[in-house]
């Protein structure tokens, strides 16, 4: 379709624009994905915990204890192991979307390390996008709106990188900035339920209905 939007009537090999589709498609499709917590793509999971190696002992001896030389013989046979202070992101985790469990936490590359109070049973669950549909190729059913963007994302690309158009490409761009706009509102809007809607905040929030209610008040004098 992004083809036909430039004026090329088939996807084919042997057609301008073929390669250039696969170049951009996957691209623009994980920089979408990117953007917004959408909902088709969100996913939960309880991240594996990475565990501190301990430090070797090294005797006057010069023998190695093991970390269980220590607890040897003091009659126990549970091995117990130190709180985690890591964990390890899913490998299709395109954006942290929330962790229930930490309360301050950075990412350094594919891992999430706490910078504060670590869960007592150690278990944080992520919220997250996943890239899988866009590994795999694959639109989303439910929602129309991003197969839309996509294609104009797309068409913006090819119009430049194919026809030399600077001109068109823009005008593709804008009207993907116009869908994703109306795409992620309703994206919104259906993933919340009532009680989670952001008027209900706005309506319970005094400071802003006076704001608002002087603001029309302001504007029915005038």
């Amino acid at each position: 379709m992004a083809l036909n939007m430039i004026g090329e009537s088939r996807y084919a090999a042997e057609r301008p624009g073929y390669e250039a589709c696969d170049v951009y498609f996957r691209h623009l499709y994980t920089e979408i994905l990117s953007q917004h917590d959408w909902s088709f793509a969100r996913r939960m999971r309880v991240l594996n915990p990475i565990y501190e190696e301990p430090d070797l002992i090294v005797g006057d001896d010069g023998y190695i204890a093991q970390p269980d030389d220590e607890n040897e013989n003091d009659g126990s046979d549970e091995e117990t192991k130190p709180a985690p202070t890591a964990w390890k992101l899913p490998v299709d985790c395109l954006r942290v979307v929330e962790l229930r469990g930490l309360k301050n936490w950075r990412i350094y590359g594919r891992e999430v390390h706490t910078e504060g109070e670590v869960p007592s049973d150690g278990k944080v669950e992520c919220i997250y996008t996943s890239s899988s549909l866009s590994d795999d190729g694959q639109l989303p059913e439910l929602a129309r709106g991003f197969a839309q963007i996509l294609t104009l994302r797309l068409a913006s690309a090819l119009a430049a990188a194919v026809k030399h158009d600077n001109n068109l490409s823009m005008a593709f761009l804008n009207l993907a900035k116009d869908a994703f706009d109306r795409a992620a509102v309703l994206d919104t809007q259906q993933d919340n339920s009532n009680d989670q809607h952001p008027l209900k905040y706005m309506l319970e929030n005094n400071d802003l209905t006076q704001s608002n209610n002087q603001s029309w008040a302001i504007h029915f004098q005038e």
